[in-house]
C-alpha cells in the first residue's frame, strides 16, 4: 500500500485560506490523505512552533519566513530569523490565512483526532530534536498520539543523530537533495550548525554519520525514483522504507498529465521494488490519493 502525505498538509499558494503548514491546510490532509508532513523550528526562548524557513534551490539557500507573512508581518520580521525571536515575537506575527505560526503542541492536539494518521515531523533549523521528541513522549504518554504514528526527518543528520543518541524509539528519516545538485549549507547565518543540504549518493549513505543513525526510510525527490537509486539505498540499507515528494502541480486532470508518475511506479513494479515505497508526499494530498487509489 502506497500512502499519501500532504505536503505541509496542503501546499497552494493560491489556496490562503488552507495556507501550507497551518491548521487548515492539516485538517485537509488529515481528511483526505493517509496523514502529512510537516516542519518545525525552535525560538529564542526554546519553544517549538511550525514553519518552513529556508528554501533551497539546487545550489544555494534563502531564508524564506517573509513568504508566509502578511504585509504588516514582514515589517515586523525586519531582517530577523525566527531563532532569535522569543516565541512571543513569533506568535504576534500572522501568515497568509491571517494565523499565526501553530505551535507543536496546538499541531498535536489536532492530530490526537485522527489515530490512524501517519506523521512526518521534518526538524528544520538548529537544536530541534531534544524539544521534539520531549513534546512527542508527553503526548504518547497522555495518550494523544502513539510512536507508531510519528516519523521523524531531517536533512540536517546532525539532529536525527541526536535523535538516535536519545534513543527515541521513533522512526528516522533522512532527507535527501537529488543527486543533480551540488549541495549547500543549510543556515549559513548561524556558525554554530553544520547543517548541509546534501545530495542522494551512495558515499552519503555509506558515510559514518548516516550509517549511526540507521534511518528507517530515505527520503528522496521524485527526480530520483528511480530502480537504479532504489537498488542502491536498499544495498546499504536492505530494510529501508522510502519516500518521494512528488513535486508536479495539481494532478488532475487524470491521467494524461501524470505519465512520468505512473511510468515510475510501472518500473518499480516490474523490478519487484514497489513495496518498498512507503509514501508519496504531495502538495495535493486529495488528487493524489485518488490516482494512488486507482493504481
Amino acid at each position: 500500500m502506497i500512502r499519501v502525505l500532504g505536503h505541509r498538509g496542503r501546499c497552494d499558494d493560491n489556496k490562503t485560506e488552507e495556507y501550507q503548514n497551518t491548521p487548515p491546510a492539516f485538517l485537509h490532509a488529515l481528511s483526505y490523505a493517509d496523514g502529512l508532513e510537516m516542519d518545525v523550528a525552535i525560538s529564542a526562548d526554546k519553544n517549538i512552533f511550525v514553519v518552513h524557513d529556508v528554501f533551497f534551490s539546487g545550489d544555494s539557500t534563502r531564508y524564506m519566513v517573509a513568504d508566509h507573512l502578511d504585509k504588516k508581518s514582514v515589517e515586523i520580521l525586519a531582517d530577523r530569523h525566527l531563532n532569535e525571536m522569543p516565541i512571543e515575537d513569533i506568535l504576534s506575527l500572522k501568515t497568509h490565512n491571517n494565523v499565526s505560526f501553530p505551535l507543536f503542541s496546538e499541531f498535536i492536539e489536532i492530530i490526537s483526532s485522527y489515530p490512524d494518521a501517519q506523521i512526518n515531523v521534518e526538524l528544520k533549523n538548529h537544536g530541534t530534536a531534544e524539544f521534539v521528541i520531549e513534546q512527542c513522549d508527553k503526548a504518547v504518554e497522555e495518550g494523544k498520539i502513539t510512536r507508531d504514528q510519528i516519523m521523524i526527518s531531517s536533512f540536517n543528520y546532525f539532529e536525527l543523530l541526536t535523535c538516535r543518541q536519545l534513543n527515541c524509539g521513533y522512526r528516522l528519516s533522512l532527507l535527501v537533495e537529488p543527486s543533480s545538485t551540488p549541495g549547500a549549507k543549510m543556515y549559513d547565518w548561524m556558525p554554530e550548525s553544520d547543517a548541509y543540504f546534501t545530495p542522494l549518493t551512495e558515499s552519503l549513505l555509506n558515510s559514518e554519520a548516516v550509517k549511526k543513525i540507521n534511518p528507517w526510510s530515505i527520503n528522496i525527490e521524485e527526480s530520483d525514483l528511480t530502480v537504479d537509486n532504489i537498488k542502491m539505498i536498499k544495498s546499504v540499507f536492505p530494510d529501508a522504507q522510502i519516500l518521494t515528494w512528488w513535486w508536479a502541480g495539481n494532478p488532475e486532470p487524470l491521467p494524461e498529465e501524470n505519465k512520468t508518475l505512473f511510468a515510475k511506479l510501472k518500473a518499480l513494479k516490474e523490478a519487484d521494488l514497489l513495496d518498498s515505497l512507503y509514501a508519496i508526499i504531495s502538495n495535493y494530498p486529495k488528487e493524489m490519493k485518488k490516482i494512488i487509489s486507482s493504481i
